[in-house]
């Protein structure tokens, strides 16, 4: 029998896990607002944690926290800086170690011009480079790591691909991540959204394989700073989506940006990177 490589074999073993950003927006302004049936609908029907929240303001803090348990606010990340203007942003990401563990992952950015892009594209609703986090570390800006962070125009042909990612890190376009920050950028066109791609997602084989998605907001609105060790970004609404958390009760357990890369390197036994390593961050549960 000829031998598995290593990387197949890792993947073989590796969860289908997809953390999805939203934006912008806190908990309160999306339960129960008419504005978003079909999230609200997400949030009866699968897990919802009740307790989640935010790294602080901006944006950037939140993403490079979610990818690498550090914020990096010393570099200026909580200015929303560019990757040319931030000061030393250094060390592993998630990226880093699904590399190394052999696992397949994939990034994929709404209207993101080109790969690995490092630019604010296709104007205000368009692509923000401030969310794309691996762009921030000098290796998310080379081969091999810039030919995994693509235009998610290609994202579901990947996820129903014969080699699918096992882990996937989304962030939708300006206009879709329903955050304010465009006219265009509307909670219900956020929700409109959602109940087009979460759908697709779905009916991915990717998805039938036991594919879990936690879906996200980066940060609750600027006047929201509460949370606990640290965090100050507000209260955010995170629905954990998979066939084994239909139908689960509310989780109440405190959980915040470092607490979900905890989750997802939990759930592909790797090591835990920087806040992430404290159980104060708490974590989620996945379905089966």
């Amino acid at each position: 029998m000829p031998s598995v490589p290593v990387n197949a074999r890792a993947s073989a073993m590796a969860p289908h896990i997809m953390v999805f950003m939203m934006e912008n927006q806190g908990y309160d302004q999306i339960v129960g607002n008419g504005a978003a049936p079909y999230t609200n609908y997400l949030a009866r029907t699968y897990l919802l944690a009740t307790n989640s929240y935010a790294r602080g303001h901006d944006s950037l803090p939140n993403y490079l926290e979610m990818i690498s348990g550090d914020a990096y606010e010393a570099s200026g990340t909580s200015s929303d800086c560019t990757p040319s203007s931030c000061g030393p942003i250094t060390g592993a990401n998630i990226a880093d170690q699904l590399n190394a563990a052999g696992i397949r992952w994939k990034a994929f950015m709404g209207a993101m011009p080109s790969d690995c892009d490092t630019s604010d594209g296709g104007g205000s609703g368009g692509y923000g480079v401030r969310h794309n986090p691996f762009v921030y570390f000098p290796q998310g800006r080379t081969s091999p790591a810039c030919g995994n962070d693509e235009p998610s125009s290609g994202m579901l042909a990947a996820l129903s691909s014969a080699q699918p990612p096992d882990f996937v890190f989304y962030s939708p376009s300006i206009c879709h991540d329903g955050g304010n920050d465009a006219p265009c950028a509307t909670i219900a066109n956020g929700d409109r959204f959602l109940s087009g791609r979460i759908p697709a997602i779905m009916a991915t084989p990717w998805y039938r394989d036991h594919g879990t998605i936690i879906l996200t907001w980066d940060e609750s609105v600027g006047s929201d700073t509460s949370g606990q060790h640290g965090d100050n970004g507000g209260h955010v609404l995170t629905i954990v989506i998979s066939a084994g958390t239909k139908g689960r009760p509310a989780y109440a357990g405190y959980v915040d940006t470092a607490g979900i890369l905890r989750t997802v390197e939990r759930a592909y036994r790797l090591s835990y990177l920087g806040r992430a390593a404290s159980p104060a961050s708490g974590s989620l549960p996945l379905g089966a």
